[in-house]
């Protein structure tokens, strides 16, 4: 019974809380915005602080700063579990959403631990 539940989890479906202690979604680098189902009304601007601030300015909107990190369980918790919820997605796209690895690998993390 335990492999058809975790065969769930090789098709793309949630594995409830087991989801927290899976690393994040894939990124689209090339757009830089995260391609989970996070508040997918208005995507999250990945690890560029100074394009959220010019995105935010030039919107008039304030500015959402999500701290992460590629191997933190409580982030991922509550990225499946509250920012997931429809009414805080709703919320949230008053906001420019910036969201900032703490952790990781090369010029990425470089640049953020400059901030």
């Amino acid at each position: 019974m335990g492999a058809i539940w975790l065969a769930n989890g090789l098709a793309g479906h949630s594995l409830g809380g087991v989801d927290a202690f899976l690393p994040p979604a894939e990124v689209d680098a090339a757009r830089q915005v995260q391609g989970s189902n996070v508040a997918a009304g208005s995507p999250w601007i990945l690890n560029d602080l100074q394009t959220g601030l010019a995105h935010a300015k030039s919107e008039g909107k304030p500015l959402f700063i999500d701290f992460t990190g590629y191997t933190c369980t409580n982030c991922r918790w509550m990225e499946f579990n509250i920012l997931s919820k429809p009414e805080i997605e709703r919320d949230m796209n008053r906001f420019v959403k910036v969201r900032l690895y703490t952790d990781g690998e090369g010029e990425v993390l470089c640049k953020a631990a400059r901030l």
